[in-house]
């Protein structure tokens, strides 16, 4: 923090300290020149000299360095200096002016070189003499360099880091969590990666993970969501990469660790249907493991209405047995057969997956399979019976099978309501009217009320 006293000026990774020299007048300057003999005549009105490393010579809207030992020209600056503060070690220099200060780095052997070899040094000096480091626009009435050992590193960082000087205070941090969210800002991911691996935060591994992906660099990305055990992460990442393997593997972990949702979804993106079925039993939601087997696998829905029954039988044996099942009531589903053809078609091409080159083929692609079916069965002249000969033996008889309610029955397993529109058969979840009127909401002639 600058105050009108002192100014704290960083050296590298340490920094040094020392109490600054006392600027070099006129007259001083004049003895030294003396003293060895030499002269230096400026072609501009010098109206400061400070010295340090290097004499300075002060115009109005310039600095001139030159070396003690031969006075020879080392650079110009243009800057209006109004003081001049050397490190000790002498390879630093912070030059203050009316606004702001400067850190320029001095590159001793580099000037040496250049001077030694004989080339003519122009009006401006030795072009790489000096290297500036930060410009930081606050005004310096006094300064002072100081030894970073004597600060705790993690002012010294946060110092740094509020100068805008993110970089330098990464390197002088030394708290892991400091470090990592100043990798994080530079977005310097390796680091970041190294700072993580030593602390094993889920939480730095997910954040790490999501900022690799957003940038592109999935292997990494991929490594951390795994270190993480962020299963949707890797569920987003795997699916985008169209990678089947990785998608497999996920679902297994999934299982294994309960997120059973993950799971389910990697093993539906796959097209394994009857893992997904096995997967909602498993977890205890049969009913919907029975409108999925209606909806894409209705060979099982004979099997998984019989556990519903069985299940939901513990606790209200009336809603158990108007649960209607295909095989005895194949007349209230309707395209029952047409359904059971399309699955054996369909089941012939689960399991392969079109590279993403191929997408375009696919892409518009919307068919209603049941229709297709249909037609063609039409086209043949064969159509297919929307049941088995139960279904002329019943309405032969006038029986038409379990009736229908529109209302939720109360009570029906899992805490959960059944409810089926009374005007569709195109459902799995049928209930029986016939028994129970009042409860069931039928009307007093025995019919589903509206």
């Amino acid at each position: 923090m600058v105050s009108t006293s002192y100014i704290q000026l960083w050296h590298g990774e340490i920094g040094h300290l020392v109490q600054h020299w006392n600027l070099f007048g006129h007259r001083m300057a004049n003895m030294l020149l003396e003293k060895e003999k030499r002269s230096i005549r400026p072609t501009f009105s010098a109206e400061r000299v400070h010295g340090g490393t290097l004499l300075a010579m002060c115009s109005n809207d310039f600095v001139c360095f030159y070396d003690w030992a031969e006075c020879r020209f080392i650079r110009r600056i243009d800057v209006n200096v109004k003081n001049l503060y050397w490190a000790d070690s002498g390879d630093l220099v912070a030059i203050a002016s009316d606004t702001s200060f400067y850190i320029l780095k001095f590159n001793r052997d580099l000037v040496s070189t250049y001077l030694d070899s004989g080339r003519p040094v122009d009006e401006e000096g030795v072009e790489d003499a000096f290297e500036l480091l930060y410009e930081i626009n606050e005004r310096v009435r006094t300064g002072l360099w100081i030894l970073m050992g004597n600060i705790p590193a993690f002012s010294v960082a946060r110092f740094l880091e509020s100068r805008g000087m993110v970089e330098d205070a990464l390197e002088v941090a030394t708290d892991p969590d400091y470090r990592f969210d100043l990798a994080i800002q530079l977005g310097k991911l390796e680091v970041a990666k190294e700072i993580a691996t030593g602390s094993e935060s889920e939480s730095k591994w997910k954040q790490l993970g999501e900022l690799a992906m957003s940038t592109g660099m999935l292997e990494m990305a991929e490594d951390c969501l795994k270190n993480a055990m962020d299963l949707s992460g890797l569920l987003l990442l795997y699916s985008s990469l169209g990678d089947a393997e990785g998608i497999l593997k996920l679902s297994s972990l999934a299982k294994e660790n309960g997120k059973n949702n993950v799971a389910f979804l990697g093993l539906f993106m796959l097209g394994k249907l009857e893992e997904c079925l096995q997967l909602l039993i498993d977890s205890n939601r049969i009913p919907e493991a029975a409108l999925m087997a209606r909806s894409y696998l209705p060979s099982k829905v004979p099997e998984i209405v019989t556990i519903w029954r069985k299940d939901l039988n513990k606790v209200n044996p009336k809603a158990a047995e108007s649960l209607a099942n295909p095989e005895e009531y194949p007349n209230l589903f309707e395209d029952w057969q047409i359904a059971l053809a399309v699955e054996s078609k369909v089941t012939e091409t689960r399991g392969f997956y079109p590279s993403a080159v191929d997408y375009v083929k696919y892409a518009d692609r919307s068919h209603n399979l049941v229709e297709e079916f249909r037609n063609m069965q039409m086209d043949e002249d064969t159509p297919l019976e929307n049941g088995d000969l139960n279904h002329e033996v019943e309405e032969e008889n006038g029986e038409e099978g379990p009736g229908v309610v529109h209302e939720e029955a109360e009570n029906v397993g899992q805490e959960e309501a059944v409810e089926v529109d009374a005007d569709s058969t195109d459902g799995v979840i049928v209930v029986n009217g016939n028994e129970a009127d009042e409860e069931w909401g039928t009307n007093t002639e025995g019919n589903p009320s509206a």
